[in-house]
């Protein structure tokens, strides 16, 4: 991985461990400063959340159907798996980005405080998820040149550049990162965050959803344990970095290349058999990265390696505005 250090923000984290990680905002909401039980009453919200978030994709996901009827568009394959028609990718995309806006709405409407969903600054960080992408896409591009390499699929070949294709290129370019962010919002964001609210370690936010991860991936043995790598250092960069952000970049540069590959290699669209080649270029890259990003915000932040970004709540209203160090 580049030893290239975008800097970030100077921020003062020599207190960092009275402060709140990202996996307990919702707890500190429920409690007053000092810890002790307040609004006990409101214990539901984090299941409230969960189901809100899950109801609100499903009606997302129905109007998504409902605007492809009525735009009458073209014959859609049964898995929406083929992924060089323009319309099966746009749909398939746009159904995990959906996650996106339900889980933020239902954090909005249900969960506190607002905006935590995104980070322990209660926004999206757009700063910070660019100067991880300056580092971390190119090593991924070079990833996938040499997994190509290696490993080239068996149907690859150059495809006829035609509007279809260019077509194909801009949904993905435009979805792919929806996408990844949707799973990130849904495996860990919403997980790290509910159960944070009852239980103090970040480890069962993070590794409670892995296996559901996994088993939302339908490949074989060396992919799954590639996914599930993948899942726990998702969650653990979630965590170092105190919002969802990196990951999302980390997701975002991992599946891009493979999308913009299945032009070239249709056969990667449904591919469930996962070589070893493969598998161990997936795991150095991932496990490099995680480790880069978890060097890059201790530098940058003055933190330890296991000590995460994190906020202090001042109780200003009875919204608790939040204030960052």
């Amino acid at each position: 991985m580049s030893t290239s250090s975008p800097a970030l923000p100077a921020v003062d984290h020599s207190a960092s461990t009275q402060g709140t990680p990202y996996h307990r905002m919702e707890y500190v909401a429920l409690t007053d400063p000092t810890g002790s039980a307040r609004r006990r009453a409101r214990w539901w919200r984090p299941p409230a959340e969960l189901a809100g978030a899950i109801v609100l994709w499903g009606v997302f996901v129905l109007v998504l159907f409902a605007v492809a009827e009525i735009c009458g568009v073209p014959t859609l394959t049964d898995d929406l798996d083929d992924f060089t028609k323009p319309v099966d990718l746009a749909l398939n995309l746009a159904l995990i980005g959906a996650l996106v806006p339900a889980a933020v709405l239902a954090a909005r409407w249900i969960g506190r405080p607002r905006g935590s969903i995104h980070s322990v600054e209660r926004r999206f960080r757009w700063g910070l998820a660019m100067r991880a992408a300056r580092v971390l896409l190119p090593a991924y591009l070079i990833g996938f040149a040499l997994l190509w390499l290696l490993d080239p699929p068996s149907d690859a070949h150059l495809p006829h550049l035609d509007t279809r294709l260019v077509v194909v290129i801009a949904i993905t370019v435009l979805l792919v990162p929806l996408q990844c962010a949707g799973e990130e919002y849904l495996f860990r964001g919403v997980p790290q965050r509910l159960l944070g609210t009852w239980l103090r370690s970040p480890a069962w936010g993070i590794l409670l959803p892995v296996p559901l991860f996994v088993l939302g991936h339908g490949y074989d043995l060396r992919g799954q344990i590639s996914v599930g790598v993948f899942a726990v250092c998702a969650g653990l960069i979630v965590w170092k970095t105190g919002g969802l952000e990196v990951a999302i970049v980390l997701h975002a540069v991992n599946n891009l290349p493979l999308f913009l590959l299945i032009p070239l290699a249709p056969s990667l669209a449904t591919a469930e058999d996962s070589s070893t080649p493969a598998l161990l270029v997936d795991l150095v890259m991932t496990i490099a990265a995680t480790a880069w990003v978890f060097w890059w915000t201790s530098r940058s932040r003055g933190l330890r390696w296991w000590q995460p970004v994190v906020s202090d709540y001042s109780v200003a209203t009875d919204d608790y505005s939040v204030t960052t160090r």
